[in-house]
């Protein structure tokens, strides 16, 4: 099979997974508490991940080569702080919402590599990511941004948006850990987030924050627990990185815009109806993101142009779109 068609079925393939992690997880919830549930899925996918690294790379990949520290920390940020946050929102919130959010990371990285470089991005790259914003906030409002503002943005909706920050922190932390392969970086990091989270479920269920979730519901729980956990936490993540080699960052995030519109129809077949506003708001949400996409795009293909020694942080900007989703 052709590298582009082979990299286009895998980004495919890995944002329709991710698109349908927040719809099925919401249905978990009925069984078991957001708290157990993100526990239970990365510890599931930490395990897998680990026997992965050591069947392709050899046991040795499973040292921390004198980063244990920095690992564990960034396990933290980005995988026990991520889906902590983003669960626990999602639980507060609506599946679509919190993939429309989630889809955002791309512009949130904007504003971060803004900020730690002090390089302003271009005019038409700053109007996407405003549009972006003014489409989601359509979305979450229904069109009433105004009573929003005043009585408060949803809870779910801003623990969402903190997780969707941290992920791109952890992403753009990747790129440090020179010589290291996307699935050590992920096993490895992924197995210090599901302990630290194991930790905090099990001090928050005694300290009676929590229940454990009696063996009735985790076997209503235990195909879809197994699905975001095997196919979402383990395959799309997988797929995803492996369609970033074959398409590169700038043409693989592309797909990225696939993660919010399966959320949305995987709810509208169950019955939600969306009104004319959030319809509106998610289409230029989509839009502003296949549009900055674009824009990235072109801005590797013109530095790719530039001689390497006139070239200044060659790629930075297209790894630190890589992490785009949880």
């Amino acid at each position: 099979m052709p590298p582009p068609l082979l990299g286009t079925l895998l980004a495919s393939g890995a944002a329709i997974a991710l698109g349908s992690l927040f719809p099925v997880a919401a249905g978990i919830f009925q069984h078991v508490d957001a708290l157990h549930t993100t526990t239970l899925r990365y510890l599931m996918a930490a395990a897998l991940l680990l026997a992965i690294l050591a069947k392709v790379e050899g046991r040795r990949a499973l040292r921390f080569d004198g980063r244990m520290w920095q690992i564990i920390g960034l396990g933290i940020i980005g995988i026990a702080g991520v889906n902590l946050l983003s669960f626990i929102g999602l639980a507060r919130s609506t599946p679509q919402n919190t993939a429309l959010i989630v889809s955002l990371q791309p512009c949130i990285a904007v504003v971060v590599m803004w900020l730690r470089t002090r390089k302003a991005p271009t005019p038409a790259k700053l109007g996407v990511t405003l549009l972006a914003l003014l489409g989601v906030a359509l979305v979450i409002t229904k069109g009433s941004i105004g009573g929003a503002i005043a009585g408060g943005i949803g809870a779910g909706e801003g623990l969402v948006l903190i997780a969707a920050l941290l992920w791109v922190l952890y992403s753009i932390g990747a790129t440090t850990l020179t010589g290291w392969s996307p699935l050590r970086y992920t096993a490895l990091t992924s197995t210090a987030g599901a302990v630290v989270m194991a930790v905090i479920t099990q001090g928050i269920t005694l300290a009676g924050g929590a229940r454990t979730p009696a063996l009735s519901n985790l076997a209503a729980a235990t195909v879809p627990l197994l699905y975001i956990a095997v196919v979402c936490g383990v395959g799309a993540i997988l797929a995803w990185n492996a369609s970033m080699k074959l398409l590169g960052p700038s043409n693989a995030v592309l797909f990225s815009s696939l993660i919010p519109i399966t959320a949305l129809t995987i709810q509208i077949v169950r019955g939600y109806r969306p009104g004319l506003v959030e319809i509106a708001g998610a289409i230029t949400a989509v839009i502003a993101l296949i549009a900055s996409s674009l824009l990235d795009r072109r801005a590797a293909r013109t530095t790719a142009a530039i001689p390497p020694t006139l070239s200044p942080h060659p790629g930075q900007s297209d790894r630190a779109l890589r992490g785009t989703s949880f």
